[in-house]
C-alpha cells in the first residue's frame, strides 16, 4: 500500500463551523458559516464560535480549509464558466499560482 502525504500550500484560508455531529453549518440559502483566517488564529475561531451560539448552535468545532476563500455569487458564476472552458476555476488558486510561477522560472510556461 502506498503512503499519501498531503501538502498544504498556504496557511491562509477559511474556518468553517461544524456542529456536534460533524455536519457543516449552513443557512437557509446553503451558505456555509465561515470566517477568513490564518490557520491557528484562535481569535477568529472564537468569533466563529460566538456567531454559531448567536444562531442557536451550541457545541461544534471549527475546521480549517487551507487556500479556500470567500466569494460572492458573481464570482461563483465566473468560476463555473472558467471551469466549463477547461480553465482553472479560481484565478487566485494558490497551487495553480505556484505552479505557474515555477514554470515561468523554468522557462516552461505556456499560456
Amino acid at each position: 500500500m502506498s503512503k499519501v502525504t498531503v501538502v498544504q500550500e498556504t496557511n491562509m484560508g477559511l474556518y468553517i463551523w461544524k456542529d456536534k455531529e460533524g455536519r457543516t453549518v449552513v443557512n437557509e440559502n446553503g451558505d456555509v458559516m465561515n470566517i477568513a483566517s490564518e490557520q491557528f488564529d484562535e481569535g477568529k475561531i472564537e468569533l466563529l464560535r460566538q456567531a454559531a451560539v448567536k444562531f442557536g448552535i451550541e457545541g461544534g468545532y471549527a475546521q480549517f480549509r487551507p487556500g479556500a476563500r470567500q466569494i460572492n455569487d458573481e464570482q461563483l458564476q465566473e468560476q463555473l464558466e472558467r471551469r466549463d472552458q477547461g480553465l482553472v476555476p479560481d484565478p487566485y488558486d494558490v497551487g495553480e499560482s505556484k505552479d505557474v510561477m515555477e514554470q515561468i522560472k523554468n522557462g516552461t510556461y505556456r499560456q
